[in-house]
């Protein structure tokens, strides 16, 4: 079991002939799924720029688990709120490529931001292909939604980077409600 505590970190679960991709970041619990149920298969993971996690063995974890209720009950709610994340994030799939991937990035911002000069903070690690397999398209599909996206100025692009002038509007863009305390950007009134 890994706990993120900076980074960005890219998660492939597969069952069967299937895979699904996640990529998360701090406070994020990986592997948190197979502490209640030894029967499912361990999914892989791999760093996507410099991260730090606390990793502890799953039989120590589920032997502290089992003694202790409160430790339960806290990683059973970090289980359900990746959960819930993963729907509302991953799985929008009635929205055009653009707006997933914009709504991927304002979640990500939140997950896995790095200081930027210029704009605050950015994404750095994600490649194309991540981006992709997280969004479950083709990496043709992604060019084509950061086209879109660099043409209407909501992201600047480099190698591994993602840079964004404004945050509201690519949340606006992507469909996504934000606390207003947590993107950079214009003020406006909501």
């Amino acid at each position: 079991m890994h706990i993120v505590l900076s980074g960005c970190v890219y998660e492939e679960s597969a069952y069967g002939e299937d895979a699904t991709v996640r990529i998360h970041g701090t406070g994020a619990v990986l592997g948190v799924a197979e502490i209640f149920d030894s029967g499912l298969p361990t999914p892989t993971a791999r760093c996507l720029n410099n991260t730090l996690k606390l990793t502890v063995p799953l039989t120590r974890m589920r032997a502290i688990v089992d003694s202790s209720v409160s430790l339960a009950t806290a990683l059973a709610k970090v289980l359900a709120d990746q959960l819930v994340t993963g729907e509302r994030v991953y799985n929008r799939r009635s929205l055009p490529a653009e707006q997933r991937l914009a709504g991927l990035f304002v979640h990500l911002l939140d997950r896995c931001a790095v200081p930027c000069l210029r704009y605050g903070r950015m994404l750095e690690g994600p490649s194309q292909s991540d981006l992709a397999d997280a969004l479950s398209v083709s990496r043709a599909t992604v060019e084509n939604a950061l086209k879109v996206l660099r043409d209407l100025g909501l992201v600047t692009t480099g190698y591994r980077q993602y840079r964004f002038p404004d945050e509201r509007d690519l949340a606006s863009f992507g469909k996504v409600r934000t606390p207003s305390q947590t993107v950079t950007g214009t003020a406006k009134a909501q």
